[in-house]
């Protein structure tokens, strides 16, 4: 099936298994675990209530989600964590398909009724899913960051709603102006959002932005801090701190070449580096597609580009929102690395889109984008 023939994804059926159900297995929880700890956290309109049986793995997050604390109020999505052991559940797993370059089983999803269940292979935590339920179960301390990915899941399908379309991007922004900055994994998106932050510029997004056209196009992120890998943090000043003293002496004497396939990740806490420059929505003044290489021995060029015209970058820019997505309807989406271009196409239509090919050079791509922002 092309990108242009995919269904839409929020309207694909969920099979029930006769085994049990989502709501059964989520009162189950409630009754033997009861998440008596709540946090609060607002990002733009969007209002969530967390909640567990676990005060330190709320004082994780909350710390965090620092920026995006709020007063306690009537909350958009209801995100229940519970630590604890994963309790037997209803379903048989299948694997769920993953992006282009990815190898591995990473995600398995049981179909039950009245929802599904998806499954963490790597650390064994599981979410349950339905119109009505969102609940983490495992071992939720050790892997919060899983736990932040699901209140983010809730916020796109919040937004996906609202009629926003997902990018595989970051996002910076300057004032009321902001640019996208596409790529595939490991192509430099965060990297690059940092070294334009150094420039007086705020944050957008890591790697999930979303964009809409209400009269003029709009972008939007996710509350998530920028992962990034030991190579960004050496070759950026304002990142260096975060990187153990002896870890950074050892990352110093390797060859770049080693050092930017490492797989290691670090956070990097806007709140603290970048005194919390985080512009939740900004209007979309350009987007950048970095199809660029670090062993590429030619020029950096940079050229506009119609996206239409360009299919072989849509992969590098579309984004399916995954197993963990929740449609209007209350079902998931379909196990599929394909999504529909025509939304991507119709919002960037009158935006200035741009390739930039050959060696990776961050200082020449962020004054590109301190001139599309300042235009």
């Amino acid at each position: 099936m092309s990108l242009r023939d995919t269904p839409n994804i929020s309207s694909v059926n969920s099979e029930p298994d006769s085994h049990g159900s989502i709501a059964a297995a989520a009162e189950a929880l409630a009754r033997s675990t009861p998440a008596e700890h709540a946090r609060h956290f607002a990002f733009g309109d969007w209002h969530l209530e967390l909640r567990s049986n676990s005060a330190a793995l709320l004082e994780t997050v909350g710390t965090y989600l620092s920026l995006f604390a709020c007063a306690p109020g009537d909350a958009d999505t209801t995100v229940v964590a519970y630590e604890t052991e994963v309790p037997a559940l209803p379903g048989e797993f299948f694997d769920w398909k993953r992006g282009p370059g990815k190898v591995g089983k990473k995600e398995q999803v049981a179909d039950v009724d009245g929802g599904w269940i998806v499954r963490k292979v790597r650390t064994g935590m599981h979410f349950l899913l339905s119109g009505e339920h969102k609940v983490a179960v495992g071992p939720c301390l050790a892997n919060f960051n899983q736990v932040v990915n699901f209140v983010n899941a809730a916020l796109v399908s919040h937004r996906l709603a609202a009629g926003w379309t997902l990018c595989h991007a970051a996002g910076v922004a300057l004032g009321s102006r902001g640019v996208g900055l596409a790529g595939t994994s490991g192509a430099g998106k965060s990297t690059l959002a940092l070294h334009a932050m150094n420039e007086g510029l705020s944050f957008v997004s890591n790697d999930r932005l979303l964009i809409k056209a209400n009269g003029e196009a709009r972008m939007t992120g996710i509350p998530k801090h920028p992962r990034i890998n030991p190579g960004t943090a050496l070759n950026n000043p304002t990142l260096v701190s975060i990187l153990p003293e002896a870890r950074r002496a050892a990352l110093e004497a390797l060859p770049k070449a080693e050092l930017w396939d490492l797989e290691e990740k670090y956070d990097a806490d806007i709140g603290s580096l970048y005194a919390g420059r985080w512009t939740k929505t900004a209007d979309l003044a350009g987007f950048i597609l970095l199809d660029w290489r670090h062993d590429h021995d030619g020029p950096t060029t940079i050229e506009r580009i119609d996206l239409a015209a360009r299919e072989d970058l849509w992969p590098a820019l579309f984004k399916h929102p995954g197993p963990l997505h929740v449609g209007p309807d209350g079902r998931r989406a379909d196990n599929t690395i394909d999504v529909p271009a025509q939304p991507y196409l119709d919002v960037l239509a009158d935006v200035p889109v741009f390739e930039i090919r050959g060696r990776v050079d961050f200082t020449k791509a962020t004054a590109h984008c301190l001139s599309l922002l300042r235009a």
